[in-house]
């Protein structure tokens, strides 16, 4: 991991490794990015998304019902999907873009929600969250 990665994200990001692999899935995608995302108790990212009501256990209902839950296994940071590492090279660009020296949590969910096409977006939305709302939550 980039050395620009807070404690919280890194620890973001293990989680989302983490998730995939509890729930049996053999890649990790932009919801195991939101779930490591909302794991993270102490990240901007977190309280924002919960402030807005959603909660790491209704997001994990909704990734198992859409992608269902395997056998636990052992996905590595290698068996991310294109769009998840675009959201973790974007994570930079929104840190840049803020002036800060330090990639967060709020920089990760950012980039997240910039990928308006990706699971995570879909499932946020579906929890009658407003996007933007969220966006302008962090800015």
């Amino acid at each position: 991991m980039n050395n620009r990665f807070t404690e919280s994200a890194q620890r973001a990001l293990n989680g989302a490794l983490s998730a995939a692999n509890e729930l049996g899935h053999n890649y990790i995608g932009s919801e195991h990015i939101l779930l490591g995302l909302l794991a993270e108790e102490e990240g901007m990212a977190a309280k924002v998304l919960g402030d807005h009501g959603v909660s790491l256990d209704k997001v994990q209902e909704i990734v198992v019902n859409i992608a269902g839950r395997g056998t636990p296994g052992h996905v590595s940071p290698t068996d991310m999907t294109p769009r998840t590492k675009k959201i973790i090279e974007g994570s930079s660009y929104e840190a840049m873009r803020s002036g800060q020296n330090y990639i967060g949590t709020e920089h990760i969910l950012l980039s997240l929600l910039s990928e308006t096409d990706s699971v995570a977006v879909r499932i946020i939305a579906s929890m009658g969250v407003g996007i933007n709302e969220v966006i302008s939550d962090i800015r």
